[in-house]
Parts: structure tokens; C-alpha cells; sequence
């Protein structure tokens, strides 16, 4: 039986989802690092099955080959695995550099070299938790501004905003940070801000906030087999919001039906102006409302017109 959905799987698969996109751009969080020319294999064979799969890994163009893994927690068995990718690189690439990029997304950072048994490792490391997002985000306004657009490099970034301090709210680090997002090249666009929008999710605790997040959810048109993972498990994981909305959206479309239908039995066609008034409104007591006056309306009343003076009812 496969084990519950966690945050924890969500962030790792948001962030998997954009660093296969990048080949193009710099070395996720590095400013002048070597570019990615292409996005290898992430599978390791020789390891066992429950530990095969890294997070992504990279060729630069100088010919180094990068894993890059995401973690958000610190642990021996974690800190293990990691050096397991890296001495499988290195033994399946004996004439390749390999460089380990480990980005971490928690407040209790692992000591800057990582011991292995006998083996000791100085990883590059990021520390999410210790960047500003308010920084971040000001630096790549000031870059878009000045050229129009956001270069390839920064879509790490902008991913992993969410994860950086909370000094703001998050709806509005979220909403600044989608708007820079629109300035990436198109195939990276929807998939950085579906990938935001799932990491931003558990710190957005209204629930007009939350909706607002899913709302944009289900307009990220990312046709690919890791988003619609990624979107599975959000639903998963917060099941109850999103039956909420199903409930609620449920009940909206019925109250559309009956509006629709009692206005024809009442006053004959549905001219298009009502109509669209009608499927345009989402206050589920106003269109309780206008049923109401519809159904008690006498033939001489004046037919229901959602445009006119809210008086008439």
C-alpha cells in the first residue's frame, strides 16, 4: 500500500518538476555558474530500487555533470543517499567532474561537510531558509525591467520563493512572484507558476487565499506526467479544501439551473445579457434572490434583469 501523500513529497516533486525544464539556463542559484545543456537520466541502476531515483541531474557545458537534490529535512540517511548519487556518478563518469548541488529547505542547516562513513563530503549548499524573498524577488524586477525579460536562471529562483522567509503575507509574496513569472520564456512560464502555487499552499491558512491558489491551479495548462502528479498530490494531500469547493461549486451550478429554468417557465426565453449574469455570479444568495422574485412574479411584473437597480428585488 502505497503511504500518504506528505508536504514534504509535494515540495520535492514541485521542484523536480521546473529543474527538468532548465537546460539552457545557469546552475539553479549559482550567478555566474557554467550553463545546462541537457537534463540526463535521473535513475540510479546500481542503487537499491527505493533509493533510485534522484532529484534531477545535469551536463554543463564544460562538460561537468551536476545532481542537484532538495531536502527538507536533515538526516544521516538522507546525507547517505545523497553521497550514494554522487560516487554513482563518479564510477559510471570516470573522465567527468561531478559536482553535488544540495538545496535545503529547512531552519537547522547540516554542518558544511557532510561525513559518510569513512568518506567526507564538501557539498555546494543552498539554504532556503536563510535567503530573503523579498530580495530575491526585488533583484529579478530590477533585471526584468531593464530587459524586458527574466533569463532561464531565475525560474529556480521564483520556484522556491514559497520556501524562503515568511516576512510578508504569503498571497502577496506569491502574487508579486507570479507576476515575474510571466517575463520567463514560455516553456517554463506554466510550470513554475503551477510549481509556486503548490509550494505556497500550506502557508496560506484563509480559506479565500487557499481558493485563490487553486483557482490558478486549474488554469496552469502543464501537459506533463510529473505536474499531473504533482497536482494528484496536492489534492491528496489537502483533500478537504478541495472538496469544499466541490461542494460549493456543486451547489452554484444547481442554483444557475433552477434561476434559468423558472425564469423561461416565468417569462419565456433567456435573453443572452441575463444569461451571462447569471453563469458570472458566484454569490450563492443572490441567485437564491433572483429565484426567489422569479417564482413569485405575476405575469404583469417586469421580467428579471440582473443589469437594472438591485431595488427591483
Amino acid at each position: 500500500m502505497d503511504a500518504p501523500r506528505r508536504p514534504r513529497d509535494l515540495k520535492d516533486r514541485a521542484l523536480a518538476l521546473v529543474s527538468g525544464l532548465l537546460a539552457g539556463g545557469r546552475v539553479p542559484f549559482m550567478r555566474r555558474g557554467p550553463h545546462l545543456t541537457a537534463v540526463l537520466e535521473s535513475r540510479m541502476w546500481e542503487m537499491a530500487p527505493s533509493k533510485q531515483e534522484t532529484d534531477r541531474t545535469f551536463r554543463t557545458a564544460d562538460g561537468t555533470l551536476w545532481t542537484l537534490e532538495f531536502q527538507f529535512r536533515v538526516a544521516q540517511a538522507e546525507i547517505a543517499r545523497m553521497a550514494g548519487y554522487h560516487l554513482t556518478l563518479v564510477r559510471q563518469h570516470p573522465r567527468h567532474a561531478v559536482q553535488t548541488m544540495v538545496l535545503w529547505g529547512t531552519r537547522r542547516p547540516p554542518a558544511r561537510a557532510l561525513h559518510v562513513q569513512q568518506v567526507t563530503f564538501r557539498a555546494r549548499q543552498v539554504f532556503l531558509r536563510s535567503l530573503v524573498a523579498e530580495d530575491d524577488l526585488a533583484r529579478w524586477r530590477w533585471v526584468a525591467e531593464r530587459r524586458g525579460r527574466l533569463p532561464r536562471e531565475a525560474a529556480m529562483e521564483l520556484t522556491a520563493v514559497p520556501l524562503m522567509g515568511r516576512t510578508v503575507a504569503m498571497r502577496a509574496l506569491l502574487e508579486q512572484a507570479l507576476a515575474l513569472a510571466e517575463r520567463l520564456d514560455p516553456d517554463l512560464r506554466d510550470a513554475v507558476r503551477g510549481a509556486m502555487l503548490c509550494l505556497g499552499y500550506d502557508a496560506l491558512p484563509d480559506p479565500s487565499d487557499r481558493a485563490w491558489a487553486r483557482k490558478g491551479l486549474s488554469g496552469v495548462p502543464v501537459k506533463d506526467q510529473l505536474w499531473e502528479d504533482l497536482k494528484r498530490d496536492l489534492m491528496e494531500i489537502y483533500h478537504a479544501d478541495w472538496r469544499a469547493e466541490g461542494r460549493a461549486e456543486g451547489a452554484l451550478a444547481q442554483a444557475r439551473v433552477w434561476l434559468a429554468e423558472a425564469f423561461r417557465g416565468r417569462f419565456g426565453a433567456v435573453p443572452a445579457a441575463v444569461e451571462q449574469a447569471i453563469a458570472a455570479t458566484t454569490d450563492l444568495a443572490q441567485l437564491s434572490a433572483w429565484h426567489r422574485y422569479v417564482i413569485a412574479a405575476k405575469p404583469e411584473s417586469p421580467a428579471l434583469d440582473p443589469c437594472a437597480s438591485g431595488a427591483r428585488w
